[in-house]
């Protein structure tokens, strides 16, 4: 069969102008004729993304990565059909496919352009892709890519309300699902293995610190604040919460009181389950 180098007569030619940053794009194979098509807003960039996944062998099109094991990379063409704005690069694209008939003689997979609507896959590709991902770590140039793509982003009023409505709906994890989550999340699994707690080694922190005027006059000011009369009854504000309590009498050691704390009940209880080292 002769190459189809050139697109149907009557339709525009390639582009012989140097590569422009956005436009319809494809991908020929001289010995057999079949084409690729694509598109994209920055061509030399997805070129470079098409070259260097098929020759790792990890090409996402099965029919492109097929035919260039077979052929080689001297067989494949890389050409510019048309230019146009990022804006028009569906259409385009979808024109180009639909005039060279690339589902049926070519190696596009999908019959939409930018689409997965049409391409089913069996359940052993589907597995296999899932095995191919299973335990990839994301590097770090990804990582940061990622990072500069959400930092500043504010989501809207209508997305929190969305994305409220789908947990809401969301089924509740199973008790099995809840011990595979804890296993796999316990021992040498936990990204906390072999840290030290948090409040370990506070004492030795402090130890030797001094408050400042300021802090001093604070802490005066909590201690010796004078009570809030509420229904003829006496209360005090929780020096952490800022919250209005009802004064408790403890004669433990741990509270090291005999009178009225500084700190609200809740607050209080909270501080010793974090001493103890409990959350």
């Amino acid at each position: 069969m002769a190459p189809l180098l050139m697109p149907p007569l009557g339709l525009p030619q390639l582009s012989l102008d140097p590569v422009p940053r956005s436009g319809v794009y494809q991908i020929l194979n001289i010995v057999t004729g079949k084409t690729y098509v694509g598109s994209s807003a920055d061509i030399k960039t997805r070129w470079r993304q098409h070259r260097n996944g098929l020759k790792a062998n990890r090409h996402g099109n099965a029919r492109l990565q097929n035919s260039y094991n077979k052929h080689g990379v001297k067989a494949f063409e890389y050409f510019v059909i048309e230019r146009c704005t990022p804006n028009e690069l569906i259409p385009k694209e979808q024109f180009w496919m639909d005039a060279l008939n690339v589902i049926n003689r070519g190696y596009n997979i999908h019959p939409l352009a930018r689409s997965g609507l049409g391409a089913k896959r069996s359940k052993e590709v589907r597995k296999a892709i899932s095995i191919a991902r299973t335990g990839t770590k994301m590097s770090d140039e990804a990582k940061a890519h990622l990072s500069r793509f959400w930092v500043g982003r504010i989501i809207s009023d209508e997305t929190k309300r969305k994305m409220k409505i789908g947990c809401a709906n969301r089924p509740k994890a199973s008790a099995e699902t809840k011990k595979k989550i804890g296993n796999a999340h316990s021992g040498e699994k936990s990204r906390f293995y072999g840290k030290p707690a948090w409040n370990k080694g506070m004492p030795g922190f402090f130890k030797g610190r001094k408050h400042s005027d300021e802090a001093k006059a604070k802490l005066r000011a909590v201690r010796t604040k004078k009570p809030i009369m509420v229904d003829g009854e006496k209360r005090f504000e929780c020096s952490r919460c800022r919250g209005v309590f009802v004064p408790a009498l403890f004669s433990r050691d741990k509270y090291k009181a005999n009178g009225i704390t500084s700190d609200c009940k809740k607050c209080r209880n909270m501080a010793v389950r974090r001493r103890n080292g409990n959350t």
